[in-house]
């Protein structure tokens, strides 16, 4: 069961079944962006096992450009996703909630590939699912605030900001100036072991597209070693 009135904070138990409703919305948003959907990822707490979450699925989209996902509103309003003003993020995403406000049960966030709110965002979440102790800090957390603001979700959700960007920090090892790995038409401020984690050990799609645009890139799965495969994505890296 999926759905939450606006505004409004309940967290409930990791539900396997939010998986089949990502799955089964993300289809229907591949239809209709198509090609310019680079990648369609579930993120937020539903996409972590285990942890206490809004019942609410977050779905983010890589595109190319802003400009590109703006010729799909129409399509996407058809579907049930109206479109919100999102001052704080205007310039980094579209966004989009299904449901009425009594019943909200999809958020779609729409970012350009490269972006540091696409890179942020996939980033705590992969770590969080990666180390299940700092998961377990942050549903702590989350029970907390919840049980404190369960009607003022503004400042449940500010009140996670502090831990939220230490984990990011953490993901970056305090490396600011990422290079540009330009394997795709728009650069994307990612490190080789980044990349190389999207290709192996990620389900992103993005691996026949990257090889379509570099055929060389194709020695890499020849390589056995994680190290040799790690230094030749370097070679890409400007």
């Amino acid at each position: 069961m999926i759905g939450l009135k606006r505004g409004t904070v309940k967290l409930v138990k990791y539900n396997s079944k939010w998986k089949e409703s990502f799955e089964r919305e993300a289809k229907k948003i591949k239809k209709i962006l198509g090609k310019d959907a680079l990648d369609i990822q579930h993120v937020g707490s539903t996409a972590i096992f285990g942890m206490l979450a809004k019942p609410i699925i977050d779905i983010i989209i890589v595109i190319p450009s802003l400009e590109i996902a703006s010729k799909h509103i129409r399509q996407l309003k058809k579907i049930g996703y109206e479109p919100k003003k999102d001052d704080k993020k205007t310039k980094e995403r579209l966004f989009f909630t299904k449901g009425p406000k009594e019943r909200r049960i999809y958020y779609l966030h729409i970012g350009k590939a490269g972006s540091i709110y696409i890179k942020n965002t996939l980033l705590f979440r992969d770590y969080l699912i990666k180390h299940k102790n700092t998961a377990k800090k942050y549903s702590q957390l989350k029970k907390k605030l919840a049980e404190k603001y369960q009607d003022k979700r503004e400042v449940y959700t500010k009140k996670k900001d502090k831990f939220i960007k230490s984990i990011i920090k953490k993901t970056k090892n305090c490396n600011m100036n990422l290079p540009e790995v330009k394997f795709f038409n728009t650069p994307l401020l990612m490190e080789a072991d980044i990349i190389h984690n999207f290709l192996f050990k990620n389900d992103w799609g993005w691996s026949k597209y990257i090889i379509k645009k570099h055929p060389a890139i194709k020695r890499i799965f020849s390589l056995e070693s994680e190290s040799a495969q790690i230094k030749f994505l370097k070679k890409y890296i400007t």
